[in-house]
């Protein structure tokens, strides 16, 4: 496929910054990102961004009160059903 470049100016501060922060967390190139985002905004590309929890892993925080619910509620279940 044929590429054409780009020279896009006056863009604010804030878009730059969050578009930046986009590619970072979807680890992704700019230029690959930016061209991404332009295609699905023209409707040309995957409308569904992300299908998993990438984003999440290694994220996890210990919360005692989460966890004693937690394991209160798995005091209830009976391990007959789960034969």
């Amino acid at each position: 496929m044929k590429r054409i470049q780009y020279t896009v100016r006056d863009i604010p501060v804030e878009l730059d910054q969050a578009l930046r922060e986009r590619m970072r967390a979807d680890n992704v190139s700019f230029e690959h990102g930016f061209a991404r985002d332009v295609k699905r905004g023209c409707g040309l590309g995957d409308e569904v961004m992300n299908r998993d929890f990438d984003d999440l892993a290694g994220k996890w925080v210990r919360d005692k009160d989460c966890d004693t619910a937690l394991d209160k509620m798995r005091a209830t279940i009976d391990p007959e059903l789960w034969q």
